[in-house]
């Protein structure tokens, strides 16, 4: 299925809602935050524009392993592949976000179960197969189907940009000796049995993307900097 969702352009976020849920993305530099493991986010802009009071933030290590949150959470860093809520309440106040640079994310939600996750895209997730792993929990851990999962394969470089190490090529799916990281991750939600016509994929490039166009992210590709950040967010309405 194509991505059919509208950005709005608000305060530099780009967000769509859909389904009693509300995800998008925004950029920050490294620069404008604190050193350390526990960062400083523009977190007051981000959590006032969403009406969300509590925040968890999830900064990928490559570590293979899932956070689970039960209830609401006070600005808490997790250091995993992985973030996923939920809820029979279904609290609009929780706002999940993922910090990733070029790499797309994967947003899983079922509004009616309470469910948000937020799964971090790299090529280094994709090789464990994160995605399967995720899928697996919330059927075991939450009782709820694959087949019951919605997801967004969110904007992540393209096959173009993306210049793999040469080992990557015995592990992952390419085409004409390019990988594309958004099907990779599309084809491992069929595998996790997600169906297809509840996929959807942004297939915008920050790579691509230019500062004054409709819609621009950071990206380590195009600036050479390590110093650059895209967030990704995900929570239910009000």
């Amino acid at each position: 299925m194509k991505f059919n969702a509208t950005f709005s352009k608000d305060e530099d976020l780009f967000y769509f809602s859909q389904n009693q849920i509300i995800a998008g993305i925004t950029t920050i530099n490294f620069s404008d935050w604190k050193s350390g493991d526990e960062y400083s986010l523009p977190e007051e802009k981000l959590m006032q524009h969403l009406q969300a009071s509590s925040l968890a933030v999830l900064r990928s290590r490559h570590n293979s392993r899932i956070a689970v949150l039960n209830g609401n959470t006070e600005r808490r860093y997790f250091s995993d592949d992985a973030l996923v809520y939920v809820g029979a309440e279904r609290s609009p106040d929780l706002l999940l976000v993922a910090m990733v640079s070029d790499e797309p994310a994967v947003l899983l939600f079922n509004a009616s179960a309470g469910l948000c996750a937020i799964i971090e895209g790299s090529w280094e997730n994709i090789v464990v197969d994160s995605v399967r792993t995720v899928v697996s929990l919330i059927q075991t851990r939450f009782k709820l189907a694959p087949a019951e999962i919605s997801a967004f394969i969110w904007p992540g470089i393209c096959r173009d940009c993306f210049k793999p190490e040469r080992d990557l090529f015995n592990y992952l799916k390419a085409e004409n000796r390019k990988i594309d990281l958004r099907a990779n991750l599309h084809r491992q939600l069929l595998d996790a049995k997600v169906k297809d016509e509840r996929i959807q994929s942004a297939s915008l490039c920050p790579a691509h993307s230019r500062q004054g166009a409709d819609f621009f992210f950071n990206s380590e590709v195009r600036s050479g900097s390590a110093d650059v950040s895209n967030l990704v967010f995900i929570k239910f309405k009000d």
